[in-house]
């Protein structure tokens, strides 16, 4: 039974998690860090403050396969693959950890084209979005910060993306709205801005697929 708390959504709208909501969810990451860094991680050793990994792959799971297991599961599974020695989740290797426990296969790339071709042929994604960098000030997060696509909409030329750090007003502002709009908590963007987005990570596209 999934433990998480879910919103109460009309069935039509995507299964989705929150990590703001799970301050509640112990989630120690940074292992690696120095003493001095670790003392700074304390406080953000939570879902809440550094679980965007763990709840991109929730959803990711979810709907690739319909299962549905508890964040303190996926938590788990990153503890056990060291997907945590660094600040937050290491989806080099929390990807890897995925794909052996779900049956996956995962590429990474840095292109659109990849990540559109990906979900046009069923697969979904995990974007590495990288915060303010020279030249550019960050709309999905100022820092680092996993979010997950669902589908792109080629009538549109847009993405499907559901961010788990989401919020009322997050996108309201003239100069973000411009750039993504909102239906809910779903959010659509066009590729340019996740190549800017993305720009300073590499990768920037964890793509994943259901293996035949």
């Amino acid at each position: 039974m999934l433990k998480e708390r879910q919103r109460k959504l009309p069935p039509d709208l995507p299964f989705y998690v929150n990590q703001l909501e799970h301050e509640d969810i112990p989630y120690e990451t940074g292992l690696n860090a120095t003493r001095e860094q670790r003392e700074k991680l304390i406080e953000a050793a939570n879902i809440k403050c550094a679980g965007c990994g763990i709840c991109s792959g929730s959803m990711l799971i979810t709907e690739l396969t319909g299962r549905r297991l508890s964040l303190e599961e996926y938590r788990d599974l990153s503890y056990l693959s060291k997907a945590n020695l660094d600040p937050g989740t290491d989806m080099n290797i929390y990807g890897h950890a995925l794909c052996e426990r779900f049956d996956l296969n995962m590429e990474v790339s840095d292109r659109a084209e990849d990540l559109i071709s990906c979900l046009e042929h069923g697969g979904r994604a995990i974007i590495n979005v990288g915060g303010d960098h020279e030249g550019h000030k960050g709309v999905f997060s100022d820092v680092g910060h996993y979010i997950f696509a669902r589908h792109y909409l080629k009538k549109t030329a847009e993405f499907e993306i559901l961010d788990p750090a989401f919020r009322p007003g997050k996108f309201d502002s003239p100069e973000v709205s411009a750039q993504v709009r909102t239906e809910g908590f779903v959010c659509y963007c066009k590729a340019d801005l996740l190549t800017v987005e993305t720009e300073n990570r590499s990768p920037g596209y964890y793509l994943f697929r259901l293996n035949p």
